[in-house]
C-alpha cells in the first residue's frame, strides 16, 4: 500500500511500540513529576519567606514602639487650639482626603493629646472643645463687660429707660458671644487629623511608629467620649499608653 496516496493515513496507535519509545515516555513523565514537585517546593519556600518577612517587620515595629522613641525628632508635632477651632473646627468636620498637616508644627514642649473616635458625633465633639477652651475666657470677658457698664450706669454716664437699664444684660451677652467667636487660644494640642499627614503614607507610618513617644511627651490627654469610643481598640490602646503622671480629662 502506498502511504503517500491522498486519503490514506495510518493510525499511530497501530504502529509497533519500541522499547526505546516506552523508556522515553516513562522518563518524560518522571521529569514532569519532578518539575511539579520543585515548583511546589519553591512556592512553599516563597510563602515561608513572605511569612517570615512579615513576622520580622511586625516584631521590629513592636520593639520600636516599646522603646518609646520617635523615628526622628520633628515627627512629634502639635497645633495651637485656634488652628483646630478655625472654621467651626473644620479639621473635625472635613473629609479624610483633605490634609491639615500644614497647620501643625514641630514641638518640644508639652501639649494635650486629644483622643476621640471618628465614629462619634462630630457636633458633640465640636461643642465640647469650644466650651472647654473658650467658655472660661468668654465668661470672664462677658462678666467684666457687664460689671463695667453697670458701674457706668450707676454713675449716670449711660442713659436709662424710665429707671430701667438693659445695658448690663445686653453688653454681657454680646461680649460673651464675641469672645466665643473671636478668642484665639494658644494651647498646643495633638489631633491626629492635623498632626499626622493624611496624604503622605511615609509620614503616616512614621507617626504610627512614634505614637508612644508622642503620648509620652504629652502633658495631658483629653478624651472626647462617646458610645463608640470604648469599642475602638486602637483608641483604648492610646489611653493605656498614658504615663501615670500625666493628666487625663
Amino acid at each position: 500500500m502506498d502511504l503517500t496516496q491522498p486519503g490514506i493515513c495510518p493510525e499511530t496507535s497501530d504502529l509497533p511500540r519500541t522499547p526505546r519509545a516506552e523508556h522515553c515516555e516513562v522518563e518524560g513523565q518522571g521529569r514532569s513529576e519532578d518539575s511539579d514537585e520543585l515548583a511546589e517546593e519553591g512556592q512553599e519556600r516563597g510563602e515561608e519567606d513572605a511569612n517570615l518577612d512579615a513576622w520580622l517587620r511586625a516584631q521590629y515595629a513592636s520593639d520600636f514602639l516599646a522603646s518609646m522613641e520617635a523615628t526622628r525628632p520633628d515627627i512629634i508635632r502639635a497645633a495651637p487650639v485656634q488652628h483646630v477651632l478655625r472654621g467651626l473646627a473644620r479639621p473635625l468636620r472635613a473629609d479624610g482626603d483633605y490634609d491639615f498637616y500644614h497647620l501643625s508644627h514641630t514641638t518640644t514642649r508639652g501639649y494635650t493629646f486629644w483622643s476621640h473616635s471618628w465614629h462619634g458625633s462630630v457636633r458633640r465633639k465640636i461643642a465640647t472643645v469650644f466650651f472647654l477652651h473658650l467658655a472660661t475666657p468668654a465668661t470672664i470677658i462677658g462678666t467684666a463687660a457687664a460689671v463695667s457698664v453697670c458701674i457706668l450706669f450707676g454713675l449716670g454716664l449711660l442713659p436709662d429707660d424710665a429707671g430701667q437699664s438693659w445695658w448690663c444684660l445686653t453688653t454681657g451677652c454680646l461680649s460673651y458671644m464675641f469672645a466665643m467667636l473671636f478668642w484665639r487660644p494658644q494651647q498646643p494640642v495633638f489631633l491626629d487629623r492635623v498632626c499626622i499627614s493624611q496624604t503622605k503614607q511615609d509620614l503616616q507610618v512614621e507617626a504610627l511608629l512614634s505614637l508612644r513617644a508622642i503620648l509620652q511627651n504629652a502633658d495631658s490627654m483629653l478624651v472626647l467620649w462617646d458610645s463608640s469610643w470604648a469599642h475602638r481598640l486602637f483608641v483604648c490602646l492610646r489611653t493605656g499608653r498614658l504615663h501615670p503622671q500625666q493628666a487625663l480629662r
